[in-house]
């Protein structure tokens, strides 16, 4: 019974505290700060990649950008996923592809990572 006591004080206390705290969100963030979606890609159906672009730029708005690092073999999936820069999609590919996704994300931090 003490012991129920305690976890009840305890979770009492977490959750009040849980209430006087603020996160951080894409809507009220600091102008300066800039927030990157790394979507990677290798021979992934389009469409879905699409779908979760747009969920992505709806999540970060005006205050990021969506990077497509596609490593996609398939001639037709690569046009299509091309076509994905109409919709303001920065679309990322590799020569040589080693590390699998983590290796996209690894290669564009490289490349990228010091300029935002």
């Amino acid at each position: 019974m003490v012991v129920g006591v305690f976890i009840l004080a305890d979770f009492a206390l977490l959750y009040w505290r849980s209430k006087n705290k603020t996160s951080p969100s894409a809507s009220n963030a600091s102008p300066t700060l800039r927030i990157v979606v790394l979507i990677t890609a290798f021979n992934e159906d389009p469409n879905l990649v699409l779908d979760t672009s747009l969920s992505a730029k709806l999540a970060v708005g005006k205050q990021g950008d969506v990077y497509i690092l596609d490593d996609s073999t398939d001639k037709a999936t690569r046009q299509q996923i091309d076509s994905f820069r109409d919709y303001g999609f920065k679309v990322i590919r590799r020569e040589i592809r080693r590390g699998y996704k983590a290796g996209a994300v690894n290669e564009w931090l490289k490349t990228y990572g010091n300029r935002l």
